[in-house]
Parts: C-alpha cells; structure tokens; sequence
C-alpha cells in the first residue's frame, strides 16, 4: 500500500507545482512582448538544473554550466540583440485577406 500512496503524493506533488507554474507563467505573460516570452521559456531546462542541484543535491558540473551559459547566451542575443526590420503588416495584411487572394479560374463554378 505504500506504493499506492507515494504515487499519490508524487501525483498531487506533481499537479500542485505546475499549477502553481502555470498560474505564475499567465499571470506575466501579458506583461512581456512575445519574443520575450517565447525564449524565456528556453530557460526552463536552466531551472530544471538549478532545481536538481539545490532541492535533490546533484553535482554542479561542468556540463550544467557551460549548458547554461549556452542557453543564457543565446537568450541574451534575442533580447538584446539588434531588432530586426519589420515588413510593411498593411501589406501582409491585404496578401492574407482572403478577399484579396487571386483564385485560379479552374477552380472557379
């Protein structure tokens, strides 16, 4: 029975820490722009790290830090790195109105 029951707790374990996640996770998200929002969440595998090292007591090693510099580094690149030129959104816009796209007369009654 006492398998049962750790199963039981590592269930509700698991459901209370990523509701818990995802109530944090909703609750900033309208606060970031969405490229800051997507490569955060590159990140998650930094904290799973972090995590193991300081709830469970893994060894910090070398593979984990230079993995996290890794990530890090790329995270920093998106976020501060040089914008990138937008294109016209009129134009895209009208190309992807569907009143404006040209149907083939083949397909036409």
């Amino acid at each position: 029975e006492s398998s049962s029951q750790a199963i039981g707790y590592a269930i509700a374990s698991g459901a209370l820490t990523s509701g818990l996640g995802y109530t944090l996770w909703y609750h900033v998200l309208p606060k970031l722009h969405t490229s800051v929002a997507a490569v955060c969440q590159l990140s998650v595998p930094i904290w799973a790290g972090l995590g193991g090292v300081l709830l469970v007591g893994e060894a910090l090693e070398y593979p984990l830090l230079i993995s996290a510099g890794i990530i890090l580094g790329g995270i920093l690149l998106v976020i501060f790195g040089r914008p990138r030129i937008r294109a016209n959104t009129n134009s895209a816009r009208e190309l992807a109105s569907p009143s404006r796209r040209a149907i083939p007369k083949s397909l036409t009654l």
